[in-house]
């Protein structure tokens, strides 16, 4: 998460999403914002996010497939 927000810069944001955010760490950056919720349910369509990384997150998510084709529509 630190690598992304220095990456992205001040005009950037880095979103962390997850359903138990206990162990996301804190980030120091004011661009990293931490937010409670389930990818499954969440609106990440249009142009609301530039990228989209996810890790280790499809392998606990039975519906993985329906995830994939909301995010990624084409």
């Amino acid at each position: 998460m630190n690598w992304l927000s220095k990456k992205v810069g001040l005009c950037g944001k880095v979103v962390a999403i997850d359903t138990n955010t206990r162990f996301l760490p804190s980030s120091p950056h004011s661009n990293t914002v931490i937010v409670k919720e389930d990818i499954r349910h969440m609106d990440v369509g249009g142009d609301r996010f530039h990228l989209i990384h996810g890790r280790y997150v499809l392998l606990h998510i039975p519906e993985f497939e329906s995830v994939l084709k909301k995010c990624f529509p084409f």
